[in-house]
């Protein structure tokens, strides 16, 4: 009964683990651009194009969690920390301007 149970478990967290997308390799973000339309968004471009062949991604501002990413870049950008990134589970890579779901400090 056990070893099902373990079993169990661990399949359950090997699936989990198949949902994350891609995250890069730690990056400097080297410029930012909010713009402005009816759905608002922030492209950043950063220092390597490991991560889905290329260096321009996009944050959703709109998105719950959207303006933090944000205000990470931001503080990244400023403090010469470098960041990760993770694609979007809903969209995965589409090369110059992959959507964003996490973007997190190095330290």
């Amino acid at each position: 009964m056990k070893l099902k149970l373990i079993s169990g478990t661990l399949s359950l967290v090997a699936s989990f683990n198949g949902l994350a997308e891609p995250t890069g390799v730690p990056v400097n973000i080297l410029s930012l651009r909010p713009y402005t339309s009816s759905n608002p968004v922030a492209y950043i471009e950063v220092s390597a194009s490991t991560l889905c062949n290329t260096n321009g991604f996009k944050i959703n501002l709109s998105e719950p969690g959207g303006k933090e990413m944000y205000a990470t870049a931001l503080t990244a950008a400023a403090s010469g920390k470098q960041v990760k990134l993770e694609v979007s589970n809903a969209t995965g890579c589409q090369g110059w301007g992959t959507v964003l779901q996490s973007i997190y400090l190095v330290v």
